[in-house]
């Protein structure tokens, strides 16, 4: 017995030293590369490391979340300059390698709370607001005007020009410095997403086969986010997120550090509000954040999707390379006090470091957060949102300082992307704000009926009773309940129960029901009722079943109201190509749409000619208005808006050899931002053609349908 128990003893001893020692090293990689002792070693480190940095890291886990808080709660993080420096002894085969070339300037953001520009636009951009911008904040219900002094100055990297990457020292010594900027294969980087197969959205790893990687990038670069057209948004949130072979691109020899479609499509994404996406395109498997540009977006997007331990983590592990800029130097300091309040440590007088003294200077909302517990701003619409810098929203976001009990609502059709992408991550919004937001990000495209049902999920409700849920707790007590149910007939009980209060509900917030649609019965819902689930179905892809269909169509033909049932009808028969049987014959839909306005008839007959292919509506003479489109599109009676003859020369190229990628890109920028009734009737026609030769009907039936819909609100 004794001599198992030594052999116990001994073998728990050893487990003991073993995780101290692997500990103690996994310290040093969270400060810089792993000590080694030659040059082979040090190569095959280096990505390891980086690998163990900016990976596994990512992970997070309660342990290394407890790890980061215990190390930079309430104290300043050991600068790389504090620790034992030593000259780094080079290889003789390093010394004939070309210089690092330093990395450009600090790329600075613009005012919306998203990524950095286009490199076309770096020289417009600033992190903090002019001199005299004044911002409207709450200190304790009072209000207090902010005024910036300074505009922050972008820093160079200082570094050692000849430094090289494989560099050597001692095992027990620290490197001087780390690479600002780190190798990378560029086709591996560009070529990563996080959409594999068809299932998930992925458009295939052919996606931007036989188009110019320089005309892709432009072309990402001009690419709107669209208030009109929701499917324009998912279609250009899938070319992004599409894991795509980056080799079939052409012209792929002139990529530039920092400049590649990685980063680009992470800043693309945070300026369209799709913050959770870009953060996890940031986080993919193989991903290296290797230039600032990259690591400064993908910090970004985990602050402002409300990710604030991981986005702690990455920014504590990048102050060893990039310490001494202002946005990294803001970065720190926010995680110094975030994780200080997670850990439960005081802040009392956490104004008096040295480090948060610079920060204060540069922004002085930081200082009130900072210094005032009970500090909060109180926004009364979006436009009071656009003056701050994307770390000043993901401080307030994440601790909670935006008070929203003054908002209005009637701004949000007009509000910018990333602005609602914010709110809608924000936990204090009121009930009828919330309702506003959900809808709007779906009628945007922001988010799918899927994604919707998934943030109902995860709402707590005091009660599973469907008939003590009140105002917008209704819905996802409603969800909640039909995916709790295990009987179809219950679950379509359900759906249909919260379908029927179409008419108490914006309709986006009723699309994660819309699938329980197709079969909801028309008796005992008045007309109202019907063309309200008749826009839930629509703004979610979704057509209505034969019975409300009849019906609909039946309150078109009977005129009592506006011509609103007509504009529903005619939208809902685009999503199923004009050939359902309920449709009316061809003189009565004649005769139907001879009462509308010269344009929306014209633009209807446009979409009837490509999308009506049993031929039901061919012999209609009206369609001659649609003919002459031509003529139509540079008449003064008509105020169309029509996208530049470059423009659509190059969306009749790709349609000619079928490249999808640009097809999606240059339909979602010919289109814009133009709402339904200055749309030319050619350039829709034109688009869905794209749409439908790269095997996109579903999408151009739905973009059709979006914009015949889009008539019946506008006046």
């Amino acid at each position: 017995m004794t001599y198992r128990h030594l052999i116990i003893t001994g073998l728990v001893f050893s487990l003991i030293c073993l995780f101290s020692y692997s500990f103690g090293h996994a310290e040093e990689r969270m400060a810089g590369p792993n000590p080694v002792a030659s040059k082979a070693t040090a190569t095959d480190q280096e990505k390891s490391v980086y690998r163990y940095r900016e990976t596994d890291d990512r992970m997070g886990g309660s342990a290394k979340a407890k790890a980061a808080m215990q190390r930079y709660g309430d104290e300043q993080p050991v600068k790389p300059s504090s620790a034992k420096k030593t000259t780094p002894t080079k290889t003789v085969a390093n010394q004939d390698k070309p210089a690092i070339t330093p990395p450009p300037k600090d790329v600075s953001t613009n005012n919306n709370p998203a990524a950095s520009d286009s490199p076309q636009k770096k020289s417009e951009q600033k992190l903090t607001p002019e001199p005299n911008d004044t911002r409207k904040t709450v200190d304790n219900e009072q209000q207090v005007d902010i005024t910036n002094e300074s505009e922050e100055s972008a820093t160079k990297n200082t570094g050692d020009d000849e430094a090289d990457h494989n560099y050597v020292v001692s095992r027990d010594e620290k490197p001087s410095r780390v690479p600002a900027q780190l190798k990378v294969n560029y086709t591996t980087l560009e070529s990563l997403g996080t959409l594999h197969n068809a299932a998930a959205g992925s458009l295939g790893i052919d996606l931007w086969d036989g188009s110019s990687r320089k005309d892709i990038l432009e072309l990402v670069n001009q690419l709107p986010s669209p208030r009109h057209y929701g499917i324009l948004q998912r279609m250009n949130h899938r070319a992004l997120l599409t894991s795509a072979d980056a080799t079939l691109m052409d012209n792929r020899s002139t990529v530039q550090p920092g400049e590649d479609f990685q980063t680009l499509r992470i800043e693309k994404l945070l300026d369209m509000g799709a913050y959770l996406q870009a953060s996890q395109l940031f986080l993919t498997d193989q991903a290296v954040a290797y230039h600032e540009r990259l690591a400064r977006a993908g910090v970004q997007s985990l602050f402002l999707s409300r990710q604030p331990t991981i986005a702690c983590l990455e920014t504590k592990t990048m102050m060893v390379r990039f310490e001494g800029q202002s946005f990294w130097n803001q970065a720190s300091v926010i995680c110094d006090y975030l994780l200080g309040k997670m850990a439960g440590q005081t802040m009392k007088n956490f104004t008096d470091r040295p480090a948060v003294k610079s920060v204060i200077a540069e922004s002085k909302i930081m200082g009130y957060i900072f210094d005032k517990p009970a500090y909060k701003i109180t926004p009364r619409d979006f436009e009071d949102l656009k003056d701050y810098t994307p770390l000043e929203m993901a401080l307030l976001v994440n601790d909670g300082r935006i008070a929203l009990n003054k908002m209005a609502m009637q701004g949000i059709k007009e509000a910018p992307s990333h602005s609602i992408g914010l709110l809608m991550m924000y936990n204090a919004t009121p009930g009828d704000l919330k309702l506003g937001l959900w809808h709007e990000s779906i009628r945007r495209g922001m988010v799918s009926p899927q994604e919707l049902g998934t943030i109902y999920s995860d709402i707590k409700l005091d009660s599973k009773d469907l008939q003590q849920a009140k105002g917008w707790i209704t819905l996802p007590a409603y969800y909640q309940a039909l995916s709790a149910a295990r009987d179809k007939d219950q679950k379509r009980k359900i759906a249909h129960d919260a379908l029927r209060l179409a008419g108490q509900f914006p309709p986006g917030t009723l699309s994660p029901f819309s699938s329980y649609i197709e079969n909801l019965p028309a008796e005992g819902l008045n007309r109202d009722l019907i063309r309200q689930i008749a826009r839930v179905g629509l703004i979610s892809g979704t057509p209505l079943g034969a019975a409300l269909e009849r019906q609909l169509w039946n309150q078109a033909e009977s005129g009592e109201q506006s011509s609103e049932d007509l504009y529903l009808a005619i939208a809902n028969a685009a999503l199923q190509n004009f050939s359902t049987e309920e449709m009316p014959k061809p003189a009565v839909f004649q005769e139907l749409t001879g009462k509308l306005p010269e344009t929306s008839k014209t633009l209807i007959f446009a979409v009837i000619e490509k999308l009506d292919m049993a031929g039901k509506l061919h012999n209609i003479s009206d369609k001659e208005a649609y003919e002459k489109q031509d003529g139509l599109t540079h008449s003064t009676d008509y105020d169309y808006v029509m996208p530049s003859s470059g423009l659509m020369e190059n969306l009749s190229s790709a349609h000619q050899d079928k490249r999808l990628g640009e097809i999606i890109l240059l339909s979602a920028i010919a289109l814009g931002d133009i709402p339904p009734s200055k749309v030319d009737p050619a350039v829709l026609a034109k688009v869905i053609d794209g749409l439908k030769t790269v095997g996109l009907t579903s999408e151009a039936r739905e973009l059709a349908s979006e914009v015949i819909t889009g008539l019946s609100t506008e006046k």
